[in-house]
């Protein structure tokens, strides 16, 4: 190697925290572009983001997996939205089962196809705790590998997760560092 060629790789640009950022998570401050390319490809950057990638996949699979079977339980049932609500009105009909708060959850009927869907689960292997829906717990584990994610690159651009987790940047912030790992692959 060149020493004009060490001299550049001495000179590159540091990505470091800037005032608010949050303490260091394994050593990301003063990390080069190189040494941000290298932990992307495989280090901790490589590990996070595949977990991440694993979330989602296993969520998107999930949520269609219980849809299949979610989906019949909920057009057995005529529910309506019970009071007027920004976007809905008092009375018109739910037709998809994520908005099925909108009936008021002390409705009766809210309460059966709860426990006909606890049943379901059941039926179809989960293990979980009572109650519970896999695919949105396999969605949640998904936000919490998203949220290890942005923990660890966000000192690197001088940002706060709070900065990032608590604005339309987040969705953007986390698909470009999948990006970057996929590059680096």
């Amino acid at each position: 190697m060149s020493n004009q060629h060490k001299k550049h790789r001495r000179e590159q640009p540091r990505l470091s925290p800037g005032a608010g950022a949050l303490p260091n998570l394994g050593g990301t401050e003063n990390m080069t572009v190189d040494q941000f390319k290298a932990e992307m490809r495989t280090g901790t950057g490589a590990r996070l983001a595949v977990q991440l990638f694993i979330a989602m996949a296993f969520a998107k699979a999930e949520k269609e997996r219980v849809d299949a079977y979610i989906m019949p339980i909920f057009a057995k049932y005529d529910f309506r939205v019970a009071k007027d609500m920004p976007g809905h009105t008092a009375g018109e009909k739910i037709t998809n089962p994520e908005l099925i708060y909108l009936a008021g959850l002390e409705n009766e009927a809210v309460t059966a196809f709860y426990a006909e869907c606890d049943a379901a689960h059941r039926a179809h292997g989960w293990r979980g705790a009572e109650g519970a829906c896999p695919a949105l717990v396999a969605a949640r584990d998904q936000i919490k590998a998203e949220n290890n994610l942005i923990k660890w690159a966000a000192p690197l651009f001088g940002v706060s997760f709070d900065t990032v987790n608590c604005s339309t940047l987040r969705r953007e912030f986390v698909e470009n560092l999948l990006c970057a790992a996929a590059k680096s692959l």
